[in-house]
């Protein structure tokens, strides 16, 4: 007799892009192997009606981990402490292996500009690695002015949650405010140390605001220059062909968003 209660689901064992360096706080044991399971429709119902992406993904991702309750009910694995990164790359696993890999989107070419429908394959997406003897905080600097030298590190997903929280707060104490909250927030929860020495929140905060010009546009060219993670688009062959005496022989590119319609854009079965 079929057992309802135990319907068979695709699981996957992968290694996330920080090959598990980063994580410390996860116990010695934690190598940065995870097994995945497809979700089932009591997370879709999670997933539905919900306004902030990170928010409602971290319940699902810590349920779709196999193994991951300790008896007390807590989860082994707690994804809201990972970093963007591993978490992208978790959702992009979870997609494909609930859904399939095929993905709606659009393309825009580089050459006649137009834009065009495009199915992507997210199995195709390139997943790339931290280096072997990376460790957190990473150096940037010295600064061109001041000539200090910051340790930063990546952004955790509990920290993208806090700062969202924080960017919305601010915008509704202070409804003319110029320019972008998370701009500066962003920086104050990457900056972990200024010379080697620790600094906390409320000085970073001074710090950051207090930066010249020249220091924080170089901070900002170089502290994404270490990639790692999944590389969320690509590049294609412009699909215009109405004109066929001078079809574009141009390039197009796509991009796969972390939004709540990423789970919601698939493509006919």
């Amino acid at each position: 007799m079929y057992n309802f209660t135990k319907a068979p689901l695709i699981t996957e064992r992968f290694l996330l892009p920080s090959n598990g360096k980063l994580y410390k706080e996860q116990g010695s044991s934690f190598d940065g192997n995870i097994t995945l399971r497809a979700m089932t429709t009591m997370e879709e119902r999670m997933r539905l009606g919900a306004q902030d992406f990170y928010e409602s993904m971290v319940n699902i991702v810590n349920e779709c981990i196999v193994d991951n309750k300790k008896p007390d009910g807590s989860y082994i694995i707690n994804s809201k402490y990972l970093t963007v990164a591993d978490f992208d790359a978790i959702c992009i696993k979870l997609r494909i292996i609930t859904y399939g890999p095929k993905y709606r989107t659009f393309a825009r070419c580089t050459s006649c500009g137009r834009p065009f429908k495009y199915v992507a394959d997210l199995s195709d997406l390139e997943f790339n690695f931290l280096p072997d003897d990376f460790t957190e905080p990473y150096d940037i600097g010295p600064l061109p002015r001041s000539g200090d030298t910051l340790g930063c590190r990546f952004l955790r997903v509990s920290d993208r949650l806090e700062i969202d929280k924080e960017v919305q707060e601010i915008l509704a104490k202070n409804p003319n405010y110029v320019g972008d909250p998370s701009y500066l927030l962003e920086m104050q929860k990457r900056i972990i140390t200024v010379n080697g020495e620790p600094i906390d929140p409320i000085m970073c905060k001074l710090y950051v605001e207090n930066m010249t010009g020249m220091d924080s546009d170089y901070y900002h060219r170089k502290i994404d220059t270490i990639k790692y993670g999944v590389t969320k688009g690509g590049i294609i062959d412009c699909n215009f062909k109405e004109d066929l005496i001078n079809p574009c022989s141009g390039k197009a590119i796509f991009g796969v968003q972390s939004n709540e319609e990423f789970f919601r854009a698939g493509t006919d079965y």
